[in-house]
């Protein structure tokens, strides 16, 4: 009798312990913080934002310097060698890009760069295209602190050809980060913590093949007849609405997914890497656009709509570009941050970087077509500028990013945890009642 006692004792132990931990394990599960960006994540390396919750931009012409509230900028940007500026406001001659780089003018810089800071530099190979030139990459970070632990970000440019904007955005970033390191306290935080990737030109093709020799309004690939659109060429909703199956047209989306060798490149080169945030440099409008691009349904919307809107708006107040989902711009399937988001889950954005509708008047088809999509040259520098901000931005939230997403495993860790406790509680109880209830009611009946 006095061991069924003790035996009784310690099932009730055991089921209170199990119980207990039941409840502490579901207390855990609603108190981790769901996915959410701190309130101030774009203030951490600042303290004033200026009127209106917007940047404050002092831009001095005289030694081409830009001052910011919102970060610690106070230098100047390119060197003269690196941007020849010329007041030509129309598409340059064949074969002289004038202050816009040319494909092998881009390597050339791309070179310069890695042997000239080789401690911050890595210069790669990802791909070729479809005529055998080399896609460069560029991972930009602080060797000596290594590699672990590193968030990475990534920027494209020159998806489509005569968006050359684009390249020189990229150009800008990479040359400001990199004679910046050790000087300016934001650019040493984000490479000694995060790993910068860029790919100036996905579709050097389309630069060297047709802009450079006088084509401006050259969009897409050079495979013939007409080449591939290679921002419909990616698998996320290959060949829906916003892609053409007509070989003619702007939008031709090639004969399956990653048909085109620039495409491949990409896919492998972001499936080999874990980017939190990639940001697709465009021109010929001015906005910020997240997916889904293949859709205007905004139900459901995408998981993180939360942080597409969020970072988007952030973007907007620095940029002056407006933010939305990208099918509200046009229907596009088959996109670059649309795969990117749902292979991946990185936090991909498009940014269209600049348009002159007022281009839309002139009779000359060449000028139009480049001034639409290309500030004149004694612009490149201010557009430029425009976009820095933001860019850095994105590489210091991808750690908040990257942080909350760790909150998130735990989450789901303590889900799982709680189910399996769940079940252990059941089952503790079936035996209690099996072995305390029962023995006791068939004594009571013998009785």
């Amino acid at each position: 009798m006095k061991n069924r006692k003790i035996w009784k004792v310690h099932l009730t132990v055991f089921l209170f312990l199990t119980l207990t931990t039941l409840i502490l394990l579901c207390s855990f599960s609603f108190i981790v913080s769901v996915r959410k960006i701190s309130s101030n994540h774009a203030l951490s390396l600042s303290e004033d934002m200026g009127e209106g919750g917007k940047t404050s931009w002092v831009p001095d012409h005289d030694n081409d310097v830009l001052g910011s509230k919102k970060f610690d900028f106070s230098f100047e940007f390119l060197s003269s060698e690196r941007m020849v500026i010329a007041p030509d406001s129309h598409y340059p001659r064949a074969g002289d890009l004038g202050a816009y780089h040319t494909y092998e003018e881009t390597v050339d810089i791309l070179k310069d760069l890695n042997s000239s800071h080789a401690e911050l530099v890595e210069l790669v190979g990802i791909g070729l295209s479809y005529n055998n030139r080399t896609i460069l990459a560029v991972r930009i970070t602080n060797e000596s602190s290594g590699l672990e632990g590193k968030f990475e970000i990534l920027y494209t440019g020159a998806h489509h050809a005569r968006e050359l904007i684009s390249t020189e955005i990229i150009l800008y970033i990479m040359d400001y980060v990199v004679f910046n390191y050790g000087v300016n306290a934001t650019i040493t935080e984000i490479l000694n913590n995060s790993v910068l990737c860029f790919i100036p030109m996905v579709n050097p093709d389309g630069v060297a093949d047709y802009i450079e020799k006088g084509e401006p309004g050259w969009r897409k690939n050079s495979r013939p007849p007409y080449g591939v659109d290679i921002n419909r060429n990616y698998a996320y909703q290959w060949g829906q609405a916003g892609s053409s199956d007509d070989e003619s047209s702007d939008i031709y989306r090639g004969t399956a997914p990653f048909s085109e060798p620039e495409t491949r490149a990409i896919r492998d080169f972001v499936l080999s890497h874990n980017f939190v945030i990639a940001v697709n440099y465009h021109s010929g409008a001015e906005l910020v656009i997240y997916p889904w691009g293949y859709t205007r349904s905004l139900y459901p919307p995408p998981p993180d709509i939360g942080f597409f809107t969020e970072i988007g708006k952030t973007i907007e107040s620095m940029t002056g570009y407006y933010c939305q989902q990208a099918s509200y711009f046009y229907l596009a399937s088959g996109t670059a941050i649309d795969w990117m988001y749902h292979n991946k889950s990185i936090i991909a954005f498009t940014i269209e970087a600049y348009c002159d509708k007022s281009t839309l008047l002139l009779p000359d088809f060449e000028a139009y077509i480049w001034d639409y999509f290309n500030p004149p040259e004694d612009l490149i520098n201010t557009t430029c500028q425009r976009n820095l901000e933001a860019a850095l931005y994105m590489a210091n939230v991808a750690g908040e990013i990257r942080a909350s997403e760790e909150k998130e495993a735990e989450k789901v860790w303590y889900k799982e945890t709680s189910t399996i406790a769940s079940i252990i509680g059941v089952i503790a109880v079936a035996v209690v009642i099996v072995t305390y209830f029962t023995p006791q009611r068939r004594a009571e009946l013998k009785k």
